[in-house]
C-alpha cells in the first residue's frame, strides 16, 4: 500500500513524466484559451500601467496604487525578457496556473496518496473557471499558485 506523506523527490521516472505531461496539458489549454481571448479582464489594464510604472521606476505610484504589486512587478520581470505587455501578463498568469496544478498535486499526494493527488491535479487542470482565471491578465493564477505553493 502506496503511503502518504511522499515527496516530490520520491516520484517514480513515470509519476514525473506523467506530472510533466499533466502540467504540459494544463499550460497549453491555459495558453490556448489566453490566444482565443478578445478582451483583457476588466483588471488588465491596471496591471499593465502599474507594470509599466515598475518598469520606468516609479515606486511611488506603484506603491500608492490600491492593487498589491506582486502580479504587476511579474509582469514588468517578463516584459524586461522581450515579451509584449499583455502576453506577459498572460505568461505570468498562466505560469502561476499551471503551477498551481503541480502544487496541488504534491500537497494532495503528501496528505491523500497517489489516486487522490491525479484526481485533484486533473480537474484543477481542466476546471473552467481555473483555467479563464489563469488565462489573461489578472493575478489568479498568479496569486493561486503562489497559495498552494505555501
Amino acid at each position: 500500500m502506496e503511503r502518504a506523506g511522499a515527496t516530490a523527490a520520491e516520484l517514480t521516472s513515470s509519476e514525473r513524466l506523467a506530472l510533466a505531461g499533466l502540467l504540459g496539458f494544463a499550460a497549453s489549454l491555459r495558453w490556448l484559451m489566453w490566444s482565443r481571448a478578445v478582451t483583457l479582464f476588466n483588471d488588465g489594464p491596471e496591471f499593465l500601467l502599474i507594470a509599466k510604472w515598475a518598469a520606468a521606476g516609479d515606486a511611488g505610484a506603484v506603491l500608492a496604487h490600491p492593487y498589491h504589486p506582486l502580479y504587476s512587478l511579474a509582469i514588468a520581470g517578463v516584459h524586461a525578457l522581450g515579451f509584449e505587455w499583455e502576453s506577459a501578463g498572460a505568461l505570468v498568469g498562466v505560469a502561476g496556473g499551471t503551477a498551481a496544478v503541480g502544487f496541488l498535486f504534491l500537497f494532495l499526494r503528501d496528505a491523500f496518496g497517489a489516486p487522490s493527488a491525479w484526481v485533484g491535479a486533473g480537474l484543477l487542470a481542466v476546471h473552467s473557471r481555473a483555467v479563464e482565471y489563469s488565462s489573461d491578465v489578472q493575478s489568479d493564477g498568479l496569486y493561486l499558485g503562489l497559495f498552494l505553493a505555501g
